[in-house]
């Protein structure tokens, strides 16, 4: 399989050039792009594209629903694809080379996999609330020590979206992906049916 630098691929990729071959018009006010947005039913153009900073990768935002991204996040959801299938097909939209190739898709789902959960686990080692742990096992007469040793932690907080938005988009998505196939984490509802 291919891999390709998914921050420098975002820094690359101009945003209203991925919303044209995904077969969104898009809509020139003053300095700003618009486009309908394809989050919700949109009659006229609420998802505004912010372009390439520096560093910073283009995003978009929608003023009417709230949908949030870079164009990742975008080609996932309007052709319906997981995030290393959305980076291949930017990609070869936009003949990017790849950094190396693997023998199969399998062993790239499963390094996902692992560095969600390393990710998950580091975060909530870093996060472990002793005292309300405490609490809870001496409520059901377990032993803390016992349950720390077996890797159980208490958090009373949502350490995993924190961890997350210290990432980088790139990183961060990634890690989203894995953490999803892993149930750690669930997407929220979007906000109305899919056109």
């Amino acid at each position: 399989m291919d891999r390709y630098d998914v921050g420098a691929l975002l820094v690359k990729v101009a945003l209203e050039d991925v919303v044209r071959r995904l077969g969104i018009e898009t809509e020139k006010r003053g300095a700003q792009t618009l486009a309908l947005c394809p989050f919700h039913q949109d009659t006229r153009p609420s998802l505004n594209l912010f372009p390439t900073e520096g560093v910073s990768p283009a995003h978009y935002h929608c003023f009417a629903c709230g949908a949030h991204g870079n164009a990742i996040d975008l080609v996932k959801h309007v052709e319906g694809l997981e995030f290393l299938p959305a980076v291949q097909w930017l990609a070869q939209q936009f003949g990017l080379q790849s950094l190396r190739r693997s023998s199969s898709q399998q062993p790239e789902r499963e390094a996902t996999k692992e560095a969600a959960l390393d990710f998950a686990l580091r975060m909530f080692d870093a996060n472990h609330d002793a005292l309300q742990f405490g609490v809870w096992c001496e409520e059901r007469a377990f032993s803390p020590d016992f349950l720390h040793g077996q890797g159980l932690r208490c958090t009373t907080r949502a350490v995993l979206v924190e961890g997350l938005q210290a990432k980088a988009s790139g990183e961060r998505a990634e890690l989203i992906d894995g953490l999803l196939a892993l149930g750690l984490i669930k997407r929220p509802a979007t906000c109305g049916p899919r056109p």
